[in-house]
């Protein structure tokens, strides 16, 4: 398999074919062992083809060891790339083991990239538990973001217990203009 990705990164010339080739075997050798898969994705050169198998790794890793995952992807800088790392990373998480991924979330360094993971996990919880997809969506920093997600969670949680969720939308710190739209909803 080294020997396959070997081949695909340094004789395939840069594109789609190349990329793709990477992703597949990469794709493979991350099922058996993702962190030596992780690895080979660390070094590879930064671009298009890095950014695809890193989230092939990532989302295959973080179904069967959403911590080890997640390690990896707290490790990459911040930008867009650790944005979509985190968010493979807390979606099935969240769904799996939502107290583990909370924790996690939790504990994030502030900045874009805990807002996007603050997002996707509370996207996951606003169906099932939108009473607490309502509180962790107070937590992004980012303030247009944190409305959106707290209006979503609070439109899931009227369905579900119209009176709490009232209650919450109130005392929120959701924008009056929103709290109208909302509890003006029947």
């Amino acid at each position: 398999l080294t020997m396959t990705l070997g081949l695909a990164e340094y004789k395939l010339p840069e594109g789609e074919v190349r990329n793709r080739a990477l992703a597949t075997a990469n794709s493979g050798w991350a099922q058996h062992s993702p962190a030596d898969a992780a690895n080979f994705v660390a070094s590879l050169p930064p671009g298009e083809a890095q950014q695809n198998a890193a989230m092939l790794v990532l989302s295959t890793w973080a179904a069967s060891d959403p911590g080890a995952a997640a390690g990896w992807a707290g490790s990459f800088p911040e930008g867009p790339m650790r944005d979509s790392a985190l968010q493979n990373v807390v979606g099935p998480w969240a769904d799996t083991d939502p107290i583990g991924a909370a924790t996690w979330v939790g504990n994030l360094p502030a900045g874009s990239s805990k807002d996007s993971a603050l997002s996707t996990f509370v996207g996951r919880l606003s169906s099932s538990a939108p009473d607490v997809a309502a509180q962790w969506a107070e937590a992004i920093n980012d303030p247009e973001m944190r409305q959106t997600w707290m209006q979503a969670a609070a439109q899931s949680w009227l369905a579900e217990d119209a009176t709490k969720a009232r209650a919450w939308i109130l005392q929120s710190s959701l924008s009056a203009e929103i709290k109208e739209i909302l509890l003006a909803q029947p």
